[in-house]
């Protein structure tokens, strides 16, 4: 539940609507049924969630780690922003696959995506 609430407290920060791009948030509904689809089958298969939030917490720490410092960087950085998507199709991949992915999105794709995040940080220190 403590990812499910972070995933939501991500989704619905203070000012998501300004600073979503209006694509990303025409993605929200089909997000919503991702989660649901996720929640209802928790108790069924509560192994097979807690692997895949593994590996979606360790795709998601670095981000949040920026984030902790740089709240608003998602806002300066198309990178940044990519990345945050990406999660969020991730997520749809691997709790709600039937609903299928805006965009082709692997645990791979998202490392090299972080890669690009990490030279634009290198490049805009502050």
């Amino acid at each position: 539940m403590a990812d499910v609430e972070l995933q939501l407290a991500d989704l619905l920060r203070p000012g998501f609507v300004a600073d979503t791009p209006a694509g990303q948030l025409a993605q929200y509904p089909r997000y919503a049924k991702a989660l649901d689809h996720r929640l209802e089958r928790l108790p069924a298969q509560p192994g097979k969630d807690e692997r895949a939030r593994e590996q979606l917490e360790g795709l998601q720490a670095p981000l949040h780690a920026v984030l902790a410092e740089r709240p608003f960087v998602r806002l300066s950085s198309e990178k940044i922003m990519t990345y945050a998507e990406m999660l969020q199709e991730f997520r749809v991949s691997l709790f709600a696959q039937q609903l299928g992915t805006a965009r082709p999105v692997s645990a791979k794709r998202l490392a090299r995506q972080w890669q690009d995040c990490e030279a634009w940080l290198a490049a805009h220190p502050r």
